[in-house]
């Protein structure tokens, strides 16, 4: 009979050391699923105009006229916050930010007439732009 009752105070111990883990696996943060954004392409224009003084009509001139083209989720207009890093970029006027779902949005947005109407009346304005895009939220 001792050989029994030995067995179960150390089969009692070794299952509640297992419950106990298990519950300690258990409470661990669980990695979150990675989800694209809903806009994953992201599309940036950087601009540097020849009379920053023209700032606020590009800016309303950009979003008036892409606000309705089919496929664009956001869409922002601003200048640019004075330096925080010795690298970061402060060497334009104007930032644009479009982002659209998918490469056919992105597509149509590029080739839509008014987004080359905008293009066109601002052109001869620009000292340089600079773009830049970016799938966010994916893997490479």
């Amino acid at each position: 009979m001792r050989t029994t009752s030995r067995r179960v105070p150390a089969i009692a111990v070794l299952l509640g050391s297992f419950l106990f883990l298990s519950a300690c696996q258990s409470i661990r943060p669980q990695p979150r699923p990675v989800t694209l954004p809903s806009a994953a392409i992201q599309h940036l224009v950087l601009i540097k105009l020849d009379d920053p003084a023209r700032v606020p009509e590009v800016i309303a001139d950009t979003e008036a006229t892409l606000a309705h083209i089919p496929g664009i989720a956001t869409l922002s207009s601003a200048t640019p916050l004075p330096p925080t890093s010795p690298n970061a970029l402060d060497d334009y006027d104007v930032c644009s930010q479009i982002a659209v779902d998918h490469e056919a949005a992105y597509t149509a947005y590029t080739e839509h007439p008014d987004h080359k109407a905008l293009v066109a009346r601002w052109r001869a304005h620009f000292v340089s732009f600079r773009i830049v895009d970016f799938l966010a939220g994916a893997d490479q």
